[in-house]
């Protein structure tokens, strides 16, 4: 399983390089929806979780839902593989703040999926 999450997110990271499709190309990005002031604001990995479920759009949701899940996966190996929470984000390169927030989502996911 840690294996095949990792091959999805090298394929993923590599797709994004290529030009292919990646999260940013997404009509309005990923995380736009959410007011930046309001994921500033989030201090835990539930307040993140929150505003998820009340300011993103379902299909973003679900899409968000599915990479955090994905890069938990990968981190939950990190003896093997080396990619923590916070090395799994330097695959998909986003900014600081989103970063934080995402790890966060990650950490979250990491707790509540073991």
């Amino acid at each position: 399983m840690a294996r095949v999450a990792a091959a999805a997110m090298a394929s993923a990271a590599c797709a994004g390089r290529r030009g292919g499709n990646d999260f940013r190309e997404l009509p309005g990005g990923l995380l736009n929806a959410l007011p930046v002031e309001e994921v500033t604001l989030c201090q835990t990995e539930d307040d993140c979780a929150r505003l998820c479920g009340t300011r993103l759009p379902a299909p973003k949701a679900a899409l968000l839902d599915w990479a955090v899940n994905l890069m938990a996966d990968v981190a939950r190996e990190e003896e093997d593989n080396r990619m923590g929470t916070r090395n799994v984000l330097t695959a998909p390169g986003h900014a600081v703040q989103p970063m934080n927030f995402v790890n966060m989502l990650i950490e979250r996911a990491l707790k509540h999926n073991h």
